[in-house]
């Protein structure tokens, strides 16, 4: 992919080498989704404020089409909610009564701890915790856009496409325990493993255990049904404004990028996750040489 890049952008370049170059830069949003074929417990739902900017360059070639190579950094990723009710519901931590070990009329003396006993004042109830999940996959991405501006004087349209190819550089997944109504707090405190108070679900239960990996990294297979390819590849499709400036001129671009790649990393699976993603941006490029 690299390399056809690479080819297409030298032929470009021989075939008008009289032609006005323009570079740039562009920043904006990227909401994006993770489309999954099976998702048994989570529904998929989509990120928002994904950030993405890159610098680019616009070689005319003829008539009013040019080529658009781009470099990029983007963010993409899903918010996965749990089932809560109905058959897909399934809690991560069951409803019942929980032993925090220490006494809460004496929380610091040393012969509460680990005695073996639980007594009353060390016991705490817990309802059905189901898991939400937030997954951000950070990339460098490189496109090659065909352009081609209808012609308007000083202002103008644009459609474009072409292929991209994303190349991942880090990753973060981070789980949230709620309730069945969807709270992320109890009603009543809640004694996290170090006797200190709490009322958050996440935090008490990463105070005990490190078993569910509330916090995990997608591209290093921390959490394995939640484990990501690094690389991925598909098909970007844009319009978009532009205006003539004094020093250059400025676009106002919106994209879809429909991913090809299956990017599911959990091993001896045949289940597919695919990304699919908007790009509202906008650009300013300058002629190369003024």
């Amino acid at each position: 992919m690299k390399n056809i890049f690479l080819i297409i952008l030298i032929a470009a370049c021989s075939f008008q080498s009289k032609a006005q170059v323009y570079l740039g830069a562009k920043l904006g949003l990227a909401p994006s989704l993770l489309s999954y074929q099976s998702l048994s417990n989570h529904k998929s739902q989509p990120s928002w404020l994904n950030p993405v900017a890159g610098i680019m360059a616009e070689i005319p070639i003829v008539w009013g089409f040019s080529i658009q190579p781009e470099v990029q950094f983007v963010t993409r990723g899903s918010n996965l909610k749990a089932y809560r009710t109905g058959d897909k519901a399934k809690a991560l931590i069951k409803e019942g009564d929980y032993f925090s070990d220490y006494s809460l009329d004496n929380l610091a003396k040393e012969e509460d701890r680990d005695n073996g006993f639980a007594d009353q004042t060390e016991q705490f109830k817990l309802p059905n915790l189901y898991e939400n999940i937030s997954v951000k996959l950070n990339y460098i991405e490189a496109h090659l856009m065909f352009k081609y501006e209808f012609m308007g004087g000083g202002n103008g349209l644009y459609i474009e496409v072409g292929p991209y190819y994303s190349m991942g550089i880090s990753s973060k997944g981070k789980s949230t325990l709620v309730n069945a109504d969807g709270k992320k707090t109890s009603d009543t405190q809640l004694v996290n493993n170090d006797a200190s108070l709490t009322e958050n679900y996440t935090d008490l239960i990463k105070s005990y255990t490190s078993d569910y990996a509330l916090n995990f990294k997608p591209f290093k297979g921390d959490k394995q049904n939640f484990t990501y390819k690094k690389s991925d590849m598909g098909l970007a499709f844009g319009a978009g404004l532009y205006k003539d400036l004094d020093m250059g001129r400025l676009y106002f671009d919106g994209r879809i990028l429909w991913g090809l790649k299956n990017i599911n990393g959990k091993p001896n699976t045949s289940s597919t996750i695919k990304s699919r993603s908007l790009q509202i941006s906008v650009t300013y490029l300058f002629p190369l040489g003024g």
